[in-house]
């Protein structure tokens, strides 16, 4: 999987990777942010990183180099309470915290704004650090019946799900995926990564946009939605789920919650 997200990297350079609502970012750019964030891991030993952000460019592309370098990660609400991310971070004992709060009582937090400035040491690099690790994610339950479980996500499992999924749902570099589902939620991982082996485009879509799921898909001509059955329903009752409203989507993907 490494080498066909590699090749990709290489092949969609002047393609769409994501579209946000005011920018528009490119395979190109993502891989100038890996390459100097897969040389700022290398140079400073870093085996774990905790992601406490919100959908934006840089989330994604650090979980892609996470990947590509062997690093373990998990992401996690960033507006969770204080006492669930201490508790994830003492299970977990990360290398690196990756947040966007000024300050921070963990010695191994950096934020998001300083990271980007510690990369600019590693400009001019060409190629991508990439190194292997049994557990390469790490999703916490959500504790409801106790406390939060971490669920140890091996390598071979995800590249075998990620796999099975691009050739169940026939992704190509033509599709649109509506990523909806929040990036510490496992359904995720499908849109992040079939995305960039693919080399198709990626339309972040927060949970407030929820309510004008319709308008999204029409503007970004949206083809594949990876989606809970409740935003199905919010569209059932604001009569978007017509002809005229999905004429682009070629595939709705639902799960991750009762229907």
């Amino acid at each position: 999987m490494k080498k066909s997200i590699l090749s990709s990297l290489e092949e969609n350079a002047e393609r769409v990777f994501l579209y946000e609502e005011n920018r528009i970012w490119t395979y190109r750019e993502l891989k100038e942010f890996i390459i100097k964030f897969s040389y700022y891991i290398r140079a400073n030993n870093i085996k774990s990183v905790v992601i406490s952000l919100p959908k934006s460019f840089y989330t994604y592309a650090i979980i892609i180099t996470c990947y590509l370098t062997g690093v373990t990660y998990c992401v996690n609400n960033e507006n969770d309470p204080k006492q669930r991310k201490n508790f994830i971070y003492l299970q977990i004992q990360p290398d690196l915290i990756i947040g966007n709060i000024d300050k921070n009582e963990y010695y191994n937090f950096t934020n998001l704004e300083d990271l980007i400035i510690a990369l600019k040491v590693f400009q001019g690099q060409s190629d991508i650090c990439t190194d292997y690790t049994e557990i390469i994610y790490i999703s916490f339950t959500s504790g409801s019946t106790g406390i939060p479980k971490g669920c140890r996500i091996t390598t071979e499992a995800l590249e075998k799900h990620i796999k099975y999924d691009i050739e169940l749902f026939k992704f190509t570099c033509e599709d649109i995926i509506g990523q909806f589902v929040p990036l510490y939620f496992d359904m995720s991982v499908l849109d992040i990564y079939a995305s960039i082996i693919v080399g198709c485009a990626i339309v972040k879509i927060d949970g407030g946009d929820k309510f004008r799921f319709g308008k999204i898909i029409q503007k970004y001509k949206i083809t594949f939605l990876n989606i809970v059955p409740q935003v199905v329903d919010i569209m059932l009752k604001a009569e978007e789920l017509t002809r005229e409203v999905l004429r682009s989507v070629r595939m709705i993907r639902f799960g991750g919650d009762k229907v």
